[in-house]
């Protein structure tokens, strides 16, 4: 990004409180490749606009020019849009559930896209859709497990003994550890103001999840969760830490385990359903918060 750029528009969404900042690179305004330094100032909830996360919206065929994603091996072609997602400390990541949904809603509400469509992630293709309440539905692909197993995941206030509780490895086209309490449980006891130990230490990192099951009635599965995410700390929420915590909880149950799944998460519910060849869709809200103009000294301050 030019240093001599005079503004910036942003725009902050969040989706069940996982908050975002959007830049689009679309229209008039060009800005480029994204750089951690950007990312994390955007990101600051002090000094910037505050978010747990970045998001681009720029056009796949621009993204791939510009080297902020390597072209798809074998695909005949790419959706017209790339999320360009990264994390708080100005990584990147290849997947985010909620910004996705606000990615999408974005795209909907500027009449970039109309509903059903497709679009690109580091994390590969995703489909999005409206459910008939509003909310933003991803199809988040087929999950896949580990094949470093078993783990076990180690927090203050966390019910077990000094082993630490098994856990199991999930792969939402990012890396998840979700690890079952115990049923006596209290998840607000849990202290995550540190990053939870996770052993044997996954490469690269992983998102942490801690998930209580509840009622599992009438075709529909209910569970409780907290998240540690990569690159961020504690989120309110995790759209693929949610589809991780339901597929640990679908394979916990076993035979006849419901399909379908509520999450609920402090920034709120959203629900999950497996397919039976273990294709995964998300669905939840996705709001935009507003539109906001970053001025010449702002961005001069920070070397942007």
């Amino acid at each position: 990004m030019s240093s001599k750029r005079t503004s910036l528009q942003v725009i902050k969404g969040h989706g069940t409180r996982n908050d975002f900042v959007l830049v689009p690179d679309t229209g008039t305004q060009k800005v480029g490749p994204l750089t951690p330094a950007l990312v994390r100032a955007l990101a600051d909830r002090r000094a910037g606009i505050g978010g747990d996360g970045v998001v681009r919206v720029v056009r796949s065929e621009v993204a791939i020019a510009d080297g902020s994603i390597e072209p798809l091996a074998g695909e005949p072609g790419v959706p017209e849009w790339f999320m360009d997602y990264w994390n708080a400390d100005g990584t990147t990541s290849e997947m985010c559930g909620n910004a996705v949904r606000v990615f999408a809603r974005y795209l909907l509400h500027m009449g970039l896209a109309t509903a059903p469509f497709e679009l690109l992630t580091r994390g590969g293709i995703k489909t999005a859709a409206v459910t008939e309440n509003g909310d933003i539905e991803v199809g988040m692909g087929a999950f896949r497990l580990s094949p470093i197993e078993p783990e076990v995941v180690k927090a203050p206030g966390l019910i077990g003994d000094s082993g630490g509780r098994p856990a199991v490895s999930v792969d939402m086209s990012n890396p998840h550890t979700v690890a079952l309490v115990d049923p006596q449980q209290d998840l607000a006891d849990l202290d995550l103001t540190r990053q939870p130990e996770v052993l044997p230490v996954p490469v690269g990192g992983t998102n942490i999840e801690f998930v209580k099951i509840g009622a599992v009635t009438g075709g529909r599965g209910e569970l409780d969760m907290r998240v540690h995410e990569r690159g961020v700390g504690e989120t309110e929420a995790c759209g693929t830490g949610a589809c991780a915590s339901a597929v640990a909880a679908y394979l916990h149950v076993g035979d006849g385990a419901p399909a379908t799944w509520l999450v609920r998460m402090p920034g709120g519910p959203v629900t999950i359903t497996i397919d039976a060849d273990g294709y995964t869709r998300l669905a939840g809200s996705a709001e935009l918060v507003g539109e906001i103009s970053l001025g010449s000294g702002w961005l001069a301050a920070r070397g942007l």
